[in-house]
């Protein structure tokens, strides 16, 4: 078969699994009853994914000795088409949003900047699971449109509330290396913090980041 039929084939699977995945989403968007908040705008652009890894091992994850460990790859079916696991709205299940991966990461935004104002700036979501416990994940945020920093840390070792699977934060005390307040962001960095709170698994391992909403929008688009 010639590359470019196989290319052509691999594409339009491509767009198929992407419709699939975004169709529950949208679906998703309209029922959710849980936001806390009316107004703001989901992430609609992905800068940069980058998959972690899950472990391979016998021993007790949790208490912190591991027997005959191995470090490996995600499942690959959990880093296709990331745009569609998190860009937009809540995903209704695990299955349909981003898997990170310990130690992975993700770096979304808004078509506009976002900006520290008046309450919480920023939400993530990861969907509800009975089998799921709430892993631990890091916040950055930076205001080069670029993405390639400095970052500023937003939270540490922070998870979703129980209540309703956000968290909710605040821009507050950002500044940059001259102590001048930053009030302006391009980019959302989130990461996460390899607290194993579950056993590993390829499929699911890390946090499961489904949406990230910005609630104050610049007036000015990102270049």
């Amino acid at each position: 078969m010639k590359k470019s039929t196989l290319m052509k084939q691999r594409m339009a699977l491509c767009l198929f699994i992407s419709l699939f995945i975004s169709a529950p989403a949208k679906a998703q968007c309209d029922s959710l009853k849980k936001d806390p908040y009316p107004t703001g705008l989901y992430a609609s652009q992905l800068l940069e994914f980058k998959p972690g890894f899950w472990i391979k091992t016998r021993g007790a994850l949790a208490t912190g000795w591991r027997k005959w460990e191995k470090k490996t790859p995600l499942h690959h079916t959990r880093t296709l088409f990331p745009s569609g696991r998190v860009l937009g709205c809540p995903k209704p299940t695990l299955e349909a949003a981003l898997t990170l991966g310990h130690k992975g990461y993700v770096v979304v935004g808004p078509v506009k900047c976002f900006k520290n104002g008046k309450g919480p700036d920023i939400l993530i979501h990861e969907p509800r699971s009975d089998m799921n416990v709430n892993e631990t994940f890091n916040v950055y945020v930076t205001p080069d449109e670029n993405g390639e920093g400095p970052w500023y840390p937003v939270v540490l070792n922070a998870s979703v509330s129980n209540a309703n699977n956000f968290l909710e934060l605040e821009l507050d005390g950002i500044v940059n290396k001259r102590g001048y307040p930053i009030k302006e962001f391009a980019w959302v960095k989130i990461e996460d913090a390899n607290s194993q709170l579950v056993y590993s698994h390829e499929r699911f391992s890390g946090f499961e980041v489904s949406a990230v909403k910005f609630m104050h929008q610049c007036n000015v688009p990102m270049s």
